[in-house]
């Protein structure tokens, strides 16, 4: 990798062009499935991702051969559904009996007061300037300890894991734990995703329920999933974050629902 981008240092960049050298690095268990669905991957801080499926795309500067087949994948999840591989995000569990104030102090919107809040977060320099964004989500306590999730860009994965450590004060009692390839995520989005997860779990996915921006751990298929109500495209969806060893068992179950 490191010889290839000596090499191309000073050539233009293409929109959508990800350089095939040391790829691929990281990979889902599902990659050989969806390899074989023509996924057309792009590189997220080494972690293979799909950006769509179809043939491959011939790079321009004005609309591409990709532009249609877009199109139809975004159709399909606004008037139906879809299920996106969202494993390229950095995670972490953070609890102890000081773990709360270690976010509340660093971070500048309020925590989740409740079990299964969830909040998009921003963590501040000492100066008030933006160090990241993640989101926070209350989990029931582990042994009675107050337990978060954290979800945040994969390209802060080591520094925000640091930025957290670093803050802890002495005698604090606080676990960082990044679990960044120990969990997959799959979203499952669109105006019928209730549809689809309704018969794989015994949970109450009603509004009133599970309501928008709150998080459960549930089972899905048989696969434990701390699911949350939560969609970057608009409609109706669950990111389902689970063991990244289930992936491809909670992938086919969802396929064939």
């Amino acid at each position: 990798k490191s010889v290839d981008e000596y090499h191309e240092m000073y050539q233009v960049r293409m929109p959508g062009e990800y350089r095939p050298a040391g790829r691929p690095l990281r990979m889902t268990p599902i990659y050989d499935r969806l390899d074989a669905l023509d996924a057309q991957w792009q590189d997220v801080w080494g972690w293979e991702r799909p950006q769509y499926f179809g043939e491959p795309e011939g790079h321009s500067w004005r609309r591409s051969n990709a532009f249609d087949i877009v199109a139809a994948e975004c159709r399909g999840v606004r008037d139906r559904v879809g299920i996106a591989d969202l494993t390229a995000f950095a995670k972490f569990f953070v609890a102890g009996d000081d773990a709360a104030a270690l976010l509340d102090r660093l971070s500048a919107n309020r925590l989740p007061i409740r079990t299964g809040g969830l909040r998009l977060v921003h963590m501040l320099t000492s100066s008030g300037g933006i160090e990241g964004e993640m989101t926070i989500t209350r989990l029931h306590p582990d042994g009675g300890e107050p337990r978060f999730y954290l979800n945040s860009a994969v390209a802060g994965e080591t520094h925000d894991e640091d930025w957290l450590v670093q803050h802890i004060e002495p005698g604090e009692d606080i676990d960082v734990h990044d679990v960044t390839g120990d969990y997959g995520i799959l979203a499952v989005t669109g105006p019928r995703a209730r549809d689809v997860l309704a018969p794989l779990t015994d949970a109450d996915l009603g509004n009133d329920a599970f309501p928008w921006l709150t998080g459960q751990e549930i089972d899905i298929a048989g696969v434990p999933c701390i699911a949350l109500r939560m969609s970057y495209v608009g409609e109706l969806g669950w990111e389902l974050h689970h063991p990244i060893d289930r992936m491809a068992d909670l992938y086919d179950a969802l396929v064939a629902a």
